[in-house]
């Protein structure tokens, strides 16, 4: 009994990887934002939406990916406006502000996402605004 049990537990840790844990975690890591946003973290609010766009796009749902990066594209500028990105919502908001590495995150993967929808001229600049905030601009040069 207890061997039959064991081999049950094993086909189904198998059979729950890939695809099934991404599809998962697309649907968990907004509910976990979401939490984080009515406590006023925007940090961990912004982690999660962006690892919700990336399963997104690692299941090809790039229509998804992006919303959720429109979502930490708002987050942004809003606090770059000393804005509340949660008003009406959360009165005491953390002190935190983006830094450039998680501004270059975001514009490498909408970079991704216009790119996996077969839009690669709107991606480009994407790309080419992320390598800036990583430090590593490109020297670009017109081809005639």
């Amino acid at each position: 009994m207890a061997a039959e049990i064991a081999k049950m537990s094993d086909s189904v840790i198998v059979n729950y990887t890939g695809y099934d844990r991404l599809s998962v975690l697309r649907i968990q890591y907004p509910q976990i934002a979401e939490q984080y946003r009515g406590a006023g973290n925007t940090q961990n609010t912004v982690f999660y939406l962006v690892e919700a766009a990336a399963a997104c796009l690692a299941l090809f749902d790039h229509h998804g990916a992006i919303q959720y990066l429109r979502e930490v594209n708002r987050i942004f500028r809003d606090l770059n406006r000393n804005k509340n990105p949660f008003e009406g919502r959360v009165a005491n908001l953390d002190k935190w502000k983006p830094e450039p590495y998680d501004e270059g995150q975001l514009e490498s993967l909408i970079g991704q996402t216009l790119f996996g929808m077969e839009k690669p001229k709107k991606a480009v600049p994407h790309f080419r605004r992320a390598l800036k905030m990583f430090g590593c601009e490109q020297v670009t040069a017109m081809l005639n």
